[in-house]
């Protein structure tokens, strides 16, 4: 009975070495996977999880132009406006906040614009330059694409009045206004309890147009206003005008205009501008103007645009400070000043979007479709903890002028090469725009 005790014993002294020898095996197997995966810069853990590709990005910045809207230049109605604009929907729509004066009070009262009839410039109940359904619908799929794209940074912000993890701003008119509900609508759709009064109220910020630096303004900069002038007394732009000359005569015949009043002849953004807003709602064109003569106009038209564009002086004048209040709410990020902005969005036009592009020497020479979009994407990368920048325009991922190839910018290198872009403060914007 001894001798079975003792060879039992002998038994378990062996089981527990060997299970000890499993148990240390198995840790330092562990201890190695680690250290190997982690050598090795292996980035698919940390995406193991989900399939969302933006789960490093920290803060997106959007800048777009407005949606779809009804010209703003119109051909004299003896001549060649016939179609009809309808905007019984998109007008604006205020909401009265009752329970100011009744705390009881869970229905607002709502009120609505709308232009009368055949009254205005244009035939229809439309404003010139009023948004549509259709750029209604435009920024509200744009909120879908970002909401679902950024899905992980986006489903962090919780809307609550006073917030600051959304920050809005807007050209102080109804289109932009408009557009911005919009895609704010799509991004963070209400909730079915929201209060009107107290939840999920969105301040959208503005200036006056007079000083508005949403795009280049000569009422804010003098200057900006002199280097249009200048550059329409250049030798190259004298030389583009001479190009063009009998294809204007030819136009001013179509558009019925006459010798009396062809020294009123309007801009050639002007006339695309009314071209491009019947292409959209696929209304007919005027008699005497094809597909073709349209294209035309329009190539001169964004010809004669970039003529001012390529002036440094004026897309740094009348772009830099709205790109500094921008690279601001960046570098507050990157420096951990500001840890709570998730989204930020600047709903402008695309006098807005073209020099910004412009600015980084990035405009394809080409005018930015309504809803156009440019995205400043930052990230922070979890291996290394530095922050990059991406610059996306319509889904286009672009390489920006002196960073790296993969289109992603470190936060130091674009730091230091867009420092010469920004204006400080007003007194700088008041000493350069001097005259």
């Amino acid at each position: 009975m001894i001798q079975k005790f003792r060879q039992l014993k002998q038994r378990l002294s062996k089981m527990n070495k060997s299970l000890l020898a499993f148990l240390i095996a198995s840790s330092l197997l562990y201890l190695i996977a680690t250290v190997v995966a982690r050598s090795s810069g292996i980035k698919e853990r940390i995406h193991s999880l989900s399939n969302d590709q933006t789960k490093d990005v920290k803060l997106v910045v959007v800048v777009t132009r407005h949606g779809d809207r009804t010209p703003i230049f119109n051909f004299k109605p003896e001549n060649l406006e016939s179609d009809t604009w309808g905007c019984d929907l998109p007008a604006t729509i205020e909401a009265v906040p009752f329970q100011i004066f009744d705390e009881k009070a869970t229905q607002p009262r709502l009120y609505r614009k709308i232009y009368k009839k055949d009254i205005e410039s244009f035939k229809g109940n439309c404003a010139s330059g009023q948004l549509t359904i259709q750029g209604m619908r435009q920024h509200f799929a744009l909120g879908e694409k970002l909401r679902n794209k950024y899905k992980s940074l986006l489903e962090q912000v919780e809307l609550k009045y006073g917030s600051k993890q959304v920050y809005v701003e807007s050209s102080d008119i109804p289109r932009t206004f408009l557009s911005a509900q919009s895609q704010l609508l799509s991004l963070f759709p209400p909730k079915p309890s929201t209060s009107l009064l107290t939840d999920e109220i969105i301040p959208i910020l503005t200036t006056e147009l007079t000083v508005t630096d949403f795009f280049p303004n000569r009422n804010k900069c003098p200057k900006v206003g002199l280097i249009e002038t200048e550059v329409q007394k250049s030798k190259p732009y004298q030389d583009f005008e001479k190009s063009v000359s009998a294809f204007k005569s030819d136009l001013s015949r179509r558009l019925k205009y006459t010798n009396a009043t062809i020294s009123s002849f309007p801009k050639w953004s002007q006339i695309y501008d009314n071209f491009y807003c019947r292409r959209a709602h696929k209304y007919p064109l005027p008699e005497g103007f094809s597909e073709e003569y349209v294209d035309q106009i329009i190539q001169v038209a964004e010809k004669e645009y970039t003529f001012v564009l390529q002036d440094r002086e004026y897309v740094e004048l009348g772009m830099g400070p709205l790109f500094t209040r921008i690279k601001t709410l960046l570098t507050n990020r990157v420096t951990e000043v500001d840890l709570d902005l998730k989204y930020a969005l600047f709903s402008g036009h695309d006098t807005t979007i073209a020099p910004l592009l412009a600015l980084f020497g990035l405009y394809d020479g080409h005018w930015p479709p309504y809803a156009s979009n440019l995205v400043f994407e930052l990230s922070q990368s979890y291996e290394t903890l530095e922050y990059s920048l991406k610059l996306i325009y319509n889904d286009k991922e672009l390489t920006i002028p002196g960073c790296s190839q993969d289109n992603r910018c470190p936060w130091k290198i674009f730091d230091q090469i867009t420092k010469r872009f920004e204006i400080k403060d007003q007194d700088e914007l008041v000493k350069r725009c001097k005259l």
